[in-house]
């Protein structure tokens, strides 16, 4: 019996030793990764669309499937969009910067311009009419 208390006695010293309440070194944070600007092509592919009178609002739609962007306006502004139109000539692959002053001439007749909006990875433009 002796040997039994004895051992018994040494498991719950054991178990004492430890210090469950002590607390546990927090874990080291992993950073966050860096924020990367959104991935885009070099170049914007148009020349499969076929030459033809299209809807600005058409027009659009394409530029935002072929390139990424997004493309928002006011009510006011879709108005004017859905009334106009224009002759989509075939053109080559753009470079981002061509793309953006083929927008600007495309909107320029209507009385609209296309400004960049937010923060740059959400790659969004505002169609506004042009301020006189």
């Amino acid at each position: 019996m002796n040997r039994l208390t004895i051992l018994v006695a040494t498991i719950a010293l054991a178990a004492c030793s430890t210090t469950p309440d002590s607390p546990t070194p927090a874990p080291t944070p992993t950073p966050a990764p860096a924020p990367t600007k959104a991935a885009r092509p070099a170049h914007f592919d148009f020349s499969d669309l076929p030459e033809q009178e299209l809807r600005l609002d058409q027009l659009l739609k394409e530029c935002q499937a072929r390139t990424g962007f997004n493309f928002t306006y006011a009510a006011t502004t879709g108005a004017v969009i859905e009334k106009s139109f224009v002759h989509f000539s075939r053109s080559p692959a753009m470079t981002l910067a061509e793309f953006e002053t083929a927008l600007q001439e495309v909107l320029l007749p209507h009385g609209l311009e296309a400004k960049r909006i937010g923060p740059e990875h959400l790659q969004v433009y505002a169609i506004q009419l042009r301020k006189s």
